[in-house]
């Protein structure tokens, strides 16, 4: 069982993240990083074997900004289905876009404060465009390209680039509130 959704208090709080309410979740399991471009790059050649189908075909070099160990990013939701749909078919275990409260709950690490970090962040825990600032924190570098995954402290759950980097697909469709989703 989690909480998700921000208190009404929290600074700079959109009306849509609440209200707070538990979930309870079934067991799951979350990369440590997002996908990087090497692994996106090794799939999306994958060669469909005996009963293996795929859906469509994946770009193998999406990324604006190139390397290896970069997370890919210029994917749609369905180019990441896809990806999720040929690592359950390859290796026989299902593999999903988290849901929306997965990723918050993990991106949380078991914190009540808007960041795994505390109640603001900086340039030195993620890669953001740091000339805007979350309520009194500090403004910071801003780098303009996306960072090798992992470079960044992991929050208490070992989970890395939860805040930063790309923007990540969820498996759900955005809701304008926590009511009733």
């Amino acid at each position: 069982i989690g909480v998700i959704g921000s208190p009404a208090t929290e600074p700079e709080r959109e009306e849509r993240e609440g209200p707070q309410h538990r979930v309870r979740f079934q067991r799951f399991l979350m990369g440590q990083t997002p996908i990087t471009q090497l692994q996106w790059w090794q799939v999306a050649h994958w060669q469909p074997r005996s009963g293996e189908r795929w859906g469509r075909e994946l770009n193998p070099e999406p990324s604006n900004f190139m390397g290896d160990e970069r997370p890919v990013e210029r994917v749609s939701w369905h180019d990441a289905m896809e990806f999720c749909q040929r690592l359950s078919q390859r290796t026989g275990r299902q593999y999903s876009l988290p849901s929306e409260a997965q990723w918050e709950y993990a991106c949380r690490a078991g914190t009540s404060t808007p960041f795994s970090f505390g109640d603001t962040l900086t340039s030195e825990l993620a890669n953001y465009d740091a000339n805007y600032t979350y309520a009194s924190g500090p403004k910071g570098e801003y780098r303009e390209q996306t960072t090798p995954v992992g470079l960044f402290p992991a929050n208490a759950w070992g989970l890395q680039d939860m805040h930063g980097n790309v923007w990540e697909w969820c498996l759900d469709h955005i809701h304008e509130s926590y009511s009733g989703a």
